[in-house]
């Protein structure tokens, strides 16, 4: 090889590498697309939520809920401290498993045996205050035999930053299903603040971040010290 054929080589071989370059850049960037992490309102993938709700009269709910890419699948919840509207009133908990939305994204409604609803979405916007919308979590126990009654109606909803509502119902029933003591066994609306808090990634997300780490490693290899 002449000197005079130096340059000319070392351009074929530059152009070589930039077209190698629009070839790989495109595929790469569309095979990191599925994981690529979005911006709020909606967390991708799966994630665990752990929640403590405190009313200003006392009132006070603890919950986990799984959601997946921003709608609420499972969870629970227990209040403490519920007044009855029966008098005299006392103090009594309340428990309600989730109810999936049918039709989410739509809201669906829910009622008990004394006439009381719930609308709710089950949706949840991982970055936003609030973090539940004006529907909210649906939450009910107690299923009679009917399958379009329960006994205990929860709903907890976002009203703007930082302020949410816990509301709950309730309708006891004797053996003949009808309605005992007063018609309006539980009826509580309470304001309140709540606490959210993310549990561990699904191991789908660390794969993720693990594919993060090796395309780093990748273009590491790519520079090659100058000599």
């Amino acid at each position: 090889m002449t000197a005079m054929q130096m340059p000319y080589i070392l351009k074929l071989a530059s152009l070589a590498c930039f077209l190698a370059l629009l070839l790989w850049a495109p595929a790469t960037f569309a095979a990191l697309e599925p994981i690529t992490v979005q911006d709020p309102p909606v967390v991708p993938g799966i994630q665990t939520y752990d929640f403590e709700f405190s009313g200003g009269n006392g009132v006070q709910a603890t919950a986990t809920i799984t959601v997946d890419n921003g709608v609420t699948q499972s969870g629970s919840i227990n209040v403490t401290g519920v007044p009855t509207e029966a008098n005299p009133s006392i103090l009594i908990n309340a428990a309600g498993l989730l109810i999936p939305d049918s039709d989410s994204p739509n809201a669906e409604t829910l009622i008990n045996h004394d006439g009381d609803n719930i609308i709710f979405d089950n949706l949840v916007y991982g970055g936003s205050d609030p973090i539940l919308d004006a529907d909210g979590l649906g939450f009910a126990s107690g299923q009679y035999q009917d399958s379009a009654h329960y006994e205990t109606l929860i709903n907890l909803w976002g009203n703007s930053p930082g302020s949410y509502t816990l509301f709950v119902a309730e309708a006891q029933l004797d053996s003949q299903g009808n309605v005992i003591g007063d018609p309006q066994y539980v009826y509580n609306l309470t304001n309140g603040s709540l606490t959210f808090s993310a549990a561990v990634p699904e191991p789908a997300t660390f794969g993720a971040l693990a594919g993060f780490g090796a395309l780093g490693s990748c273009f590491l290899l790519r520079r090659s010290p100058r000599k």
